[in-house]
């Protein structure tokens, strides 16, 4: 059963936080729309090399969002951070799809598979990021107490054994 069933959305009754997905995806459009108007108003088109300075900009907006995401499920980060992403894609997705086919363009199913799997791959991206650890600045210091190392020390940072 996901959160999302029944529109209850609470932590831990399935693999997917409603609310933690929808706060990434909200992030990763806070970034991805200003992006894409920019570059819209900018006047760049898919023939243009300059799309190579707007695309990585969207795809850290895709990987935050799977990052925000993540870090509010930390036991379920690559999911909920994929998801976030991919559902910041279909929106995009279909608003850009609605605008093409109302401006009379066609539809490259190619190129929308393509990114889709492009938001999920962010989206995991940030959920890998989100489970990095940094490590503890009482385990750096030399005579410092390490669990299951079996070196002595005070359990002070830099003290000496007594």
């Amino acid at each position: 059963m996901t959160a999302g069933a029944g529109g209850e959305g609470t932590r831990g009754t399935g693999l997917f936080d409603g609310r933690a997905i929808a706060t990434g995806a909200a992030l990763a459009l806070a970034i991805a729309v200003p992006v894409i108007v920019a570059s819209s108003v900018i006047g760049i088109d898919d023939e243009s090399n300059t799309v190579f300075v707007a695309f990585p900009l969207y795809l850290a907006g895709q990987t935050l969002g799977g990052w925000l995401a993540a870090r509010r499920r930390p036991d379920a980060p690559l999911a909920n951070g994929a998801m976030a992403s991919i559902c910041a894609y279909v929106v995009l997705g279909l608003v850009a799809s609605v605008l093409r086919v109302v401006r009379g363009e066609s539809l490259d199913p190619w190129s929308l598979t393509l990114n889709f799997f492009l938001a999920a791959s962010a989206g995991l991206l940030g959920g890998v990021i989100a489970t990095w650890k940094r490590p503890s600045p009482d385990t750096d210091e030399p005579g410092t107490d390490e669990p299951g190392t079996g070196r002595p020390g005070t359990g002070r940072p830099g003290a000496r054994p007594g």
